[in-house]
């Protein structure tokens, strides 16, 4: 047996293998570095070890040894694997006493991380009650405990000895004594979290020792201390100088000089504040206001003081990321130090050719390695990224979430934190501040009161000391409700918008919804019929280059002060720096109704200008609850404010009345009840499942023995009920412009896979549309189906050149012979 390999991975390109034992070492080595971050040093290393202990059986050898030889042919590879997760968990159970609850619970979470390192964690128990980490680990059935023998043996022989492996158990048990101690009560959520980052762990290691091996790479040391410091350094240099070229621009008139005072305070006190301690803090900034500048100056004072390793900007909509962090790879120079995550970016740098180009191809696996660990000192990324992390399922997304240590995390427009999620996240958030040594900061406008509901966030301060001041001074626009009873007609909204521009030279008006946002597009641009006049529409039924086409058009027609009237969806409210005369709004959320407003006179051109809340009679929310409670909840502040406007400071967006408004919204039985996300058609949540499911006296019941786990998580249940939004649509292709050639090439091309450049592009020029949606395209036989790569395609008559997407196709062109 000395003179057996036992292979983990094959490399083709030049015929090498890595041992086992390589593996092993290897995994233990990155694994342990990953947890000292977190206390658990010992145990990464514990977990490095053991993942792959299966891999030293006869069966897994000959299974792997088959595969290269069909490789090295170019044969198809075997259909079926071989399981070898579970031998490092059943070596767990079977060497180590669970003689009290403590040593019980330790080895539970190492023998889910190890048992499940493939596919997902996994429930500790089901619905039905089965126990499925231990029923897989049971070895009944005598070949396993044959395999089981030979891995012990090999492990011993191969990697280390048993004197070094109980040295290396009691050390580790030794960091969850220390862990659980530190604990006044313990929070059954917080441990499911240690779980997961010990799972991040593990996947990390053992993803990238093998990605090390297979592209040739050796591992790549982590930025240290000294150079993130010096890295901080040079960026407060350069930020500083983008800073001083801001506070020396030259304004006009008396409004917009005092709004680059105001802008210069703000960014001042972020500067300051940088200096305080590692906390959870609020930073409430109004609308147009340079968060964007000043939460960066805070954040690097703040990373240079504390030795932060990474800076961490999480926004709610891919439509402003790009645009955030344009402004930030520019004031900072950060060139490859700064990482863009989400679906609509591959860092322009990559400059890929053709598919088959093998430079394109490792710098793809780069970009992504980078995105799946986290490791860039500046990221920027969405909120669905980063609650995926936490709570999505597979290894994909949780691999990064050991790296969110000694950051600090900008949560920007924070009032967008989908309901359904708040108590996931404040818990979360609580747990990588305490116990991951992270600075949290929240940012908005509109600060939603996360530290006054039932599981809250400990907010430790607000950075501006001056709030109320603040926003009487920034003021730029006045808010006045124009509500009819019953509502509006839409002929009635179109002579009001006729009204307003008589003093206007431009007018932005948002609906809650795209079917109105298409009447009354059609129904102002009908009624003022005035050549001078450009019209936009804007809505999620057009593509992302189309919208972004508009907008930059509409936008130098502002800057060219132009005539100009824009009907939109609530996409405009958030990251397009835009600025209108005056503002209509279709009663939302008071929160909507401030984003809304922040688009007029944004820099306080002139004197102040005015917003208008109005309401449709017919509008039809479908199932939109947040929006209709939102509606509701702005209804009880204009209410007082009628009779009372003294008690919001006469402005319906001060920070008082964004306060009674958030009173109203949270106390909503629709939206109370929401907030730990419940499981549709259940009467559990995944809080629950995360948190306090217990079935042991159920199981005891059925079974009449005691139920063999104390922990009880829903993993996998809780993962495949968690969607931060709704993801029931179907994404489809539009022609427009030049989506047009690429979805020709995507049709002409014969490659089993779509090119990854070209499907990067083409995300540019798609819809997301309902099930609903589809049905009546697809009746009409409006879409086909690209057969290499399944992807939907739009027929060109259903993408109208204004609307965009549309259900009654165009008549065709008449043939010209």
């Amino acid at each position: 047996m000395d003179n057996v390999i036992y292979p983990a991975h094959y490399r083709i390109i030049d015929d090498q293998i890595q041992t086992v034992e390589e593996h092993l070492i290897g995994v233990g080595k990155l694994c342990s570095g990953y947890a000292k971050e977190h206390g658990f040093e010992w145990t990464g290393r514990l977990l490095g070890i053991l993942h792959d202990l299966g891999k030293y059986t006869s069966e897994f050898r000959e299974y792997i040894t088959e595969g290269i030889r069909r490789e090295k042919e170019g044969l198809p590879p075997l259909s079926k694997t071989v399981p070898h997760g579970k031998y490092g968990a059943i070596f767990l159970y079977k060497r180590y006493p669970q003689n009290n609850i403590f040593d019980k619970v330790m080895l539970e979470i190492l023998a889910m991380v190890i048992c499940y390192h493939h596919g997902g964690l996994e429930d500790y128990i089901t619905d039905d009650l089965d126990c499925k980490l231990v029923n897989r680990c049971k070895t009944d059935d005598p070949n396993e405990v044959k395999a089981y023998t030979e891995a012990c043996n090999m492990l011993f022989e191969r990697v280390l000895t048993q004197t070094e492996m109980e040295e290396i158990f009691q050390k580790s048990s030794e960091e969850f004594r220390k862990f659980m101690q530190s604990k006044k009560e313990p929070d059954q959520f917080e441990l499911h979290l240690l779980v997961k980052i010990l799972y991040s762990c593990l996947i990390d290691a053992d993803r990238y020792d093998t990605y090390c091996f297979m592209q040739k790479n050796n591992i790549i040391e982590r930025i240290n201390e000294a150079e993130i410091s010096e890295l901080w350094d040079v960026f407060d240099k350069r930020l500083s100088v983008t800073e001083k070229s801001l506070q020396e621009k030259v304004t006009k008139g008396d409004l917009e000089s005092r709004i680059h005072s105001l802008r210069q305070d703000i960014w001042k006190q972020c500067s300051d504040y940088g200096d305080k301690p590692e906390g959870i803090y609020t930073l409430t900034v109004p609308t147009g206001g340079g968060k964007t500048l000043s939460s960066l100056r805070y954040a690097i004072n703040h990373a240079r003081k504390y030795h932060k390793k990474r800076i961490i900007y999480v926004l709610p909509f891919t439509s402003i990321i790009e645009q955030n962090a344009a402004v930030i790879r520019n004031a900072l120079d950060a060139g490859d130090y700064l990482l863009e995550h989400h679906s609509n970016v591959i860092h322009e740098d990559f400059n890929y050719e053709n598919n088959n180009n093998d430079n394109s191809d490792e710098k793809w696996e780069y970009y992504r390695l980078l995105t799946e660990q986290w490791t860039t000192p500046i990221i920027i990324t969405t909120m669905v990224q980063f609650l995926n992390t936490l709570f999505a399922g597979g290894t994909q997304s949780i691999r990064r979430l050991h790296n969110i240590t000694e950051a600090i995390l900008i949560f920007d427009e924070i009032q967008a934190l989908p309901i359904n999620c708040i108590s996931l996240f404040n818990k979360t958030i609580n747990y990588l501040h305490r116990e991951c040594r992270n600075t949290v900061i929240l940012c908005t406008a509109t600060q939603p009161y996360l530290d006054r509901v039932e599981h809250r966030i400990f907010v430790d301060g607000e950075i501006i000391s001056d709030l109320e001041e603040k926003f009487k001074a920034f003021k730029r626009i006045e808010v006045k409700p124009a509500i009819k009873k019953g509502g509006m007609n839409i002929s009635g909204l179109g002579e009001f918008v006729k009204q307003i521009k008589k003093e206007n030279k431009s007018i932005l008006i948002i609906m809650n919804t795209k079917g109105m946002v298409e009447r009354v597009y059609k129904e102002v641009k009908n009624c003022i019929d005035d050549p001078n006049v450009n019209f936009y529409f804007l809505s999620t039924n057009l593509c992302p280059a189309h919208r972004r086409s508009i907008i930059a058009e509409m936008r130098k027609k502002l800057a060219d002060d132009k005539h100009i009237i824009c009907v939109s969806t609530q996409l405009i409210e958030a990251g397009v720096d835009s600025s209108f005369s005056s503002v209509i709004r279709h009663i939302a959320g008071l929160e909507s109704i401030a984003q809304a407003s922040g688009r007029g006179n944004r820099h306080g051109e002139g004197e102040v200008k005015e917003a208008y809340i109005v309401q449709i009679e017919d509008e039809d929310l479908g199932s939109l609850d947040t929006i209709r409670c939102g509606e509701e909840a702005t209804k009880a502040v204009l209410d007082k404010y009628l009779y009372a406007p003294e008690q919001f400071d006469h402005d319906l967006l001060s920070p008082k009345a964004l306060s009674y408004y958030y009173e109203n919204y949270y106390e909503l039985s629709n939206i109370s009840k929401q907030m730990d996300y419940p499981i549709k058609n259940e009467k559990s949540t995944i809080l629950e499942k995360l948190s306090y499911i217990k079935r042991t006296d159920e199981y005891y019941y059925r079974f009449g023995e005691r139920c063999p786990t104390i922990l009880q998580y829903q993993f996998r249940t809780a993962s495949r009920h968690f969607k931060v939004i709704d993801d029931n649509d179907t994404s489809v292709l539009v022609p427009f412009e030049d989506g047009k050639r690429l979805i020709q090439i995507l049709k002409d091309s014969s490659l089993k896979y779509p090119d990854k450049k070209l499907m990067r592009e083409l995300q540019q020029y798609s819809v997301n549309i309902s099930k609903a949606t589809y049905q009546k395209l697809a009746e009409q036989g409006a879409v086909e189906i690209v057969p290499n790569s399944g992807v939907l395609v739009l027929n060109g008559r259903f993408y109208d050149p204004v609307l965009g997407l549309v259900t009654e196709g165009r008549l065709m062109e008449p043939a010209i012979y």
